[in-house]
């Protein structure tokens, strides 16, 4: 198993480029990626269904994970710049590619059609009511069915509409130690606040210990948890899956737990210890 300084390493290959395309079917992000990335470089859960797209819905899980397998292998070789041509309408979507990409010293860059409709259509989704199923809703989702090149119907077309996370909005918008996959941290960004926080809850929560390391979220120094201990299994730190990431305060954090505040280094002594 790698020791903490090994997960918390700086990476120094900054010149690897991942490309994450974003956009509903019909929107134009396989043209935008295609101006960044050679064609061969470019991976689409798409090319799982062939060159006459003989797409099966009940297949889709299994297509997904072929493509990111591929991916990952694709990055471990160094190919550069990679690019991921999917719809990726959610975090949820590109975040193996991104936190694969970024533990492998990849940077990232989101990109969207810059196409008249699209800019147009996304402009409005800000706006709560035009999902509701209004007349404008309806036309977009009409025009992007008409436009996509694969058939996607209408009704997926209004599901994608409804799924979709602006960029913006994502969590991993200037964040350097935002995730633990497996057996790595993953280095994203600089920022100013490099304290780790080991915490010891002061209530009667489930949740006996935590670890929370530091991320830029919203231009704001903020934290999230990696690893707890539970009243479940009180021997055994446990990876905290992402969904149960909120970015939070100091002051947040304060609030329930009984914190000691560590520098990078006293961190790494500190888990080799206590952790491993």
């Amino acid at each position: 198993m790698k020791t903490f300084k090994e997960y918390l390493k700086e990476n120094s290959n900054d010149n690897k480029l991942l490309v994450i395309s974003r956009g509903v079917s019909g929107a134009g992000k396989s043209y935008a990626i295609s101006k960044l990335v050679p064609k061969e470089n470019i991976f689409s859960t798409d090319d799982y269904w062939g060159p006459n797209y003989n797409f099966d819905m009940s297949k889709i899980g299994i297509a997904h994970s072929w493509n990111i397998k591929r991916a990952k292998d694709a990055m471990l070789r160094g190919v550069n710049p990679l690019g991921i041509d999917n719809t990726n309408l959610t975090w949820r979507a590109m975040e193996p590619y991104v936190t694969f990409g970024k533990a492998n010293g990849y940077k990232v860059k989101y990109v969207e059609s810059d196409s008249p409709w699209w800019k147009a259509i996304t402009h409005n989704l800000k706006n709560p009511r035009f999902r509701d199923g209004v007349k404008e809703f309806e036309n977009a989702a009409l025009f992007l069915a008409k436009k996509n090149t694969h058939g996607v119907p209408v009704a997926a077309i209004k599901s994608m509409l409804t799924s979709w996370q602006p960029t913006n909005t994502l969590p991993i918008q200037e964040s350097k130690y935002s995730d633990y996959i497996g057996d790595d941290f993953t280095k994203e960004t600089p920022m100013d606040n490099d304290t780790f926080i080991v915490a010891r809850t002061n209530n009667n929560s489930s949740v006996q210990q935590a670890i929370f390391v530091p991320i830029r979220f919203r231009h704001q120094d903020k934290y999230i948890v990696t690893h707890h201990v539970s009243s479940k299994t009180p021997d055994k730190w446990d990876n905290v899956s992402n969904g149960n990431r909120r970015p939070l305060s100091l002051d947040e954090i304060k609030r329930n737990y009984d914190i000691k505040i560590m520098t990078k280094n006293e961190f790494e002594e500190w888990a080799m210890l206590e952790m491993l």
